[in-house]
């Protein structure tokens, strides 16, 4: 039924911030911080939601995560980072 899909495939709002306050930040340490979480926890936290979309949403990086096209488009259509 329509509610069994919403409820298990929609994220939560929280995984949604934690995104944009990583892409704000340019680090999951730091958003990880500003949301309360361990930086692992808040590495993890994106990861059932790009199983569900089954693409990556952040590309993880030597200079700091950055979001991937799909990522973007998750989040309202902010701006991917360039390959």
């Amino acid at each position: 039924s329509y509610s069994w899909y919403m409820t298990t495939h929609w994220p939560d709002l929280a995984t949604l911030e934690l995104l944009l306050l990583v892409d704000d930040r340019g680090s999951i340490g730091r958003a990880a911080g500003a949301f309360g979480l361990s930086q692992a926890s808040a590495s993890r936290r994106p990861n059932p939601l790009e199983r569900t979309v089954r693409v990556p949403l952040l590309e993880r990086r030597t200079n700091g995560p950055h979001l991937t096209p799909p990522g973007a488009a998750v989040l309202g259509g902010r701006r991917a980072a360039p390959p």
